[in-house]
């Protein structure tokens, strides 16, 4: 809903093969992550952007969450440098939003990845744990609680 604005005109596509995948964490700072992508995404894309955001769960149960773009992709040395803090190849920008997004991956015990090809657009790739069964945390079973007021094992 929050995208909405930043979305008219997008042609957007959203596929996610089962609506319902947990992912234990907190909500604000994961949907804070997915919209950065997805405006860096809009930022990047051609001159009518494509964007598709894939979601699912994986063998493992883990959750793997897909952004996409049409863009002219990530030039490889650049790469190897987006996620780190105030690095930004845009005129204003702070170089702060891929640091936070994979700080709030790796938060919630995730894993973010890049794949891009120059012409043929960038795909970045959340892997999250699945949220643990109400019965595991119950009988003791290890986990952590990411929550608002900080995180907690």
């Amino acid at each position: 809903q929050q995208l909405e604005p930043q979305l008219a005109g997008v042609d957007w596509h959203c596929d996610c093969s089962d609506p319902q995948v947990p992912v234990q964490g907190d909500e604000t700072a994961l949907v804070g992550a997915l919209s950065n992508l997805v405006i860096n995404a809009l930022q990047a894309a051609a001159q009518t952007p494509v964007i598709h955001v894939t979601a699912g769960r994986q063998v493992d149960g883990a959750v793997l969450i897909r952004v996409s773009d049409n863009g002219p992709g990530i030039p490889a040395d650049v790469r190897e440098r987006i996620f780190e803090p105030f690095f930004t190849t845009r005129s204003g920008g702070t170089g702060l939003g891929l640091a936070v997004v994979r700080a709030t991956v790796e938060a919630h015990r995730g894993e973010i990845s890049v794949l891009s090809e120059a012409g043929a657009g960038t795909t970045f790739s959340l892997r999250l744990p699945p949220a643990p069964l109400a019965g595991a945390l119950a009988s003791g079973a290890a986990g952590a609680d990411i929550s608002k007021q900080g995180v907690s094992a």
